[in-house]
């Protein structure tokens, strides 16, 4: 609204506390035990739009908590919920949905969406989780930010350790749960899962790891020791035979080499590309792209195109070596 609008608004909704004690508003002890979001939506005051959404929902609950007489009660929310009630055609249709067997709360959908609170909501007897009454709880969601990841969750009060693949999937994670804890907990719908996944993980605690627990620092180190150990080149021609060169303060070498050294060691989580990648953010983000240029054993100069990055700091460690006399016997 334009400043004029929103002040002729305001002064016209003028109420007196008295007139606002006198309103009924949906007590929140009506769904106490059941989804946060009718809770709150129901103590603003009369249902007065999405009247059909929010009444199946308010149905799905009644089905859960009172099993044979869930009809009756749904109809009696209709009539004290609502500003105006639906009429007896619409309610029967609606009745008729939440009947069918394959009925859930629509927490993705509007006006629910918007109230959805679904870590307080598995913890209501009547919320989402009611689905598997006997399932163990879930959460306290950690996760290390190494690669790959590794995640830690409580369940039933007991930690578990899991992967990601573990914690995406509901069969390797009973896996887990019956190596780790000697338990199998039941399986849920797969979108029900998912749900509660993401919840755990948009609530999770991170915690940062050591920067070799990572695949660039792995790399970093199997750089560092491809270009500084026993393999390294003599002479600048023997980069073509896979061996590192340094000279000028930059080490240079043939991409297929480091590749094949990578491979040796089992190093395997980096692409080709990702690799060249790598090594043009150890140059500061420019280029490692570079022709290499020298003389050929029989003196004739030459180009080879290389990779190069900043020679690497020796770290060989010098012991002293005691000098023992020749005449002393063993």
């Amino acid at each position: 609204m334009e400043l004029d609008d929103f002040l002729d608004h305001a002064e016209k909704s003028v109420t007196t506390i008295d007139t606002l004690e006198a309103l009924r508003l949906g007590g929140k002890e009506d769904f106490f035990d059941g989804p946060p979001c009718l809770q709150h939506m129901c103590s603003q005051g009369a249902i007065s739009s999405d009247r059909n959404t929010t009444l199946f929902n308010c149905g799905v609950y009644c089905r859960k908590k009172w099993a044979d007489d869930w009809p009756q009660k749904l109809e009696q929310m209709n009539r004290e919920l609502t500003d105006q009630p639906l009429p007896a055609s619409e309610m029967a249709a609606l009745q008729k949905s939440v009947g069918k067997k394959d009925y859930f709360y629509t927490c993705k959908q509007e006006p629910i969406k918007s109230y959805c609170d679904p870590d307080v909501c598995r913890t209501r007897k009547y919320g989402v989780g009611d689905d598997m009454p006997d399932a163990p709880k879930l959460g306290g969601l950690v996760t290390m930010l190494s690669e790959p990841r590794l995640h830690f969750l409580d369940v039933t009060g007991r930690r578990v350790q899991l992967s990601t693949e573990q914690l995406q999937n509901q069969t390797l994670f009973q896996r887990a749960c019956m190596d780790q804890l000697s338990i199998m907990p039941p399986t849920m719908r797969p979108a029900k899962w998912q749900m509660l996944i993401s919840a755990l993980m948009v609530n999770s605690t991170r915690i940062e790891v050591p920067e070799e627990l990572t695949y660039s620092g792995q790399f970093k180190d199997h750089l560092r020791m491809y270009c500084t150990s026993r393999i390294r080149a003599v002479q600048a021609e023997e980069v073509t035979h896979g061996k590192p060169w340094t000279e000028d303060g930059f080490t240079s070498f043939m991409i297929a080499g480091l590749m094949e050294y990578l491979r040796n060691r089992n190093f395997t989580h980096y692409t080709r590309a990702e690799v060249t990648e790598a090594l043009k953010k150890l140059n500061g983000g420019k280029d490692a792209e570079y022709k290499l240029n020298y003389r050929k054993a029989d003196g004739k100069r030459t180009t080879a195109r290389v990779w190069r990055v900043p020679a690497f700091e020796e770290t060989d460690v010098e012991l002293d070596v005691k000098e023992i006399p020749n005449d002393i016997p063993f």
